[in-house]
């Protein structure tokens, strides 16, 4: 049966970017494209100093890393949501994810939520800067692993 793996959703994401693709045999298409802003932290802000004969600046505090750690969820808890509505929307065959590999488990957590039940590959990477033949390449890739 030829069209046993489409249309399939592909979504490629790292903490500050997501792209959503819908597969058929022969086209990747763009369903969306989301850019989430960086913060910017001040070059004082997340400083230690400390007194004494040795006066000298330390890294960024534990503080900082947590801000950017909770930006960092905040936006996977989004992309889920939208992963969500587009799976809806349509009645996908197949949900494959391009993940970097530290990522997995947390985005894992929140499909999950959002998406109860629905089989998820991943492909572990930074992917979002490929073009739509490496996006099918890594689909059609993914198949392999998918009964």
């Amino acid at each position: 049966m030829p069209n046993q793996h489409y249309p399939s959703l592909f979504v490629i994401l790292n903490t500050h970017e997501a792209k959503w693709q819908r597969l058929t045999e022969d086209r990747a298409e763009q369903i969306k494209t989301i850019t989430y802003e960086k913060e910017k932290f001040s070059d004082r802000e997340g400083l230690t100093e400390s007194s004494g004969r040795d006066s000298s600046r330390g890294g960024a505090t534990d503080s900082t890393n947590q801000q950017r750690e909770l930006e960092s969820v905040k936006n996977i808890v989004d992309i889920a949501k939208k992963t969500a509505v587009f799976w809806q929307a349509e009645k996908f065959v197949h949900l494959v994810c391009a993940v970097p590999k530290e990522l997995k488990n947390l985005v894992a957590k929140e499909f999950e939520k959002v998406l109860p039940g629905v089989e998820i590959k991943y492909i572990f990477g930074n992917y979002t800067y490929v073009d739509q033949g490496k996006v099918r390449e890594l689909f059609r890739d993914s198949l392999k692993f998918i009964g």
